[in-house]
């Protein structure tokens, strides 16, 4: 006899950016799929300051925080993928949950970086992205058969896609910024 397999979040980049994913519960969470009603996160605090020095300790510590992040998802998709091969939805579940904790971790600490003004629409994407991803891994705590969690999966696979995204695009103009900005 053979057990269903899950669709498991495993199967997208397993180092990627995860910069809006561990805001979820921060962030309000809410699916992408669950509502209509539109939301944004709530705006990371503005810079005071875009000198060089401000510009380089946001880019120092943004990518600090996505280092955390990434080793969470690299330990979440490492778990994941053995509970999910033996059907074990209580295990998955503890994975995706500790996972969802992370990503929370990580949309708090976006929020208390002082970024460039310029790139506050990006910083606001990366926390609705955060947000969506929360809502999916919540979502996929209270599945209670396999089925369920393979659609709830599927979800947060796309839009952990969707994060990576929005997540590489700031990690790129911050880390450009910071190299612009001299030594």
């Amino acid at each position: 006899m053979t057990r269903p397999r899950f669709v498991t979040l495993a199967r997208a980049s397993s180092v990627v950016l995860i910069v809006a994913a561990l805001a979820l519960a921060g962030c309000g969470g809410k699916s992408s799929s669950s509502s209509s009603k539109s939301t944004t996160a709530k705006p990371a605090a503005p810079s005071a300051s875009s000198s060089p020095a401000a510009i380089k300790a946001a880019n120092q510590q943004f990518q600090s925080e996505v280092t955390v992040v990434n080793a969470a998802r690299n330990t979440f998709t490492s778990r994941a993928d053995p509970d999910a091969r033996a059907g074990n939805i209580a295990a998955f579940q503890g994975d995706a949950a500790q996972y969802r904790t992370a990503v929370f971790n990580f949309d708090g600490a976006i929020r208390k970086i002082q970024f460039p003004s310029t790139l506050q629409a990006d910083v606001n994407s990366v926390l609705d992205a955060n947000k969506t991803l929360i809502a999916d891994l919540d979502a996929v705590g209270t599945a209670k058969t396999v089925s369920e969690v393979n659609r709830l999966n599927g979800r947060a696979n796309s839009d952990f896609l969707a994060l990576k995204s929005v997540g590489n695009k700031l990690y790129r103009e911050l880390s450009t910024m910071a190299k612009g900005a001299g030594p």
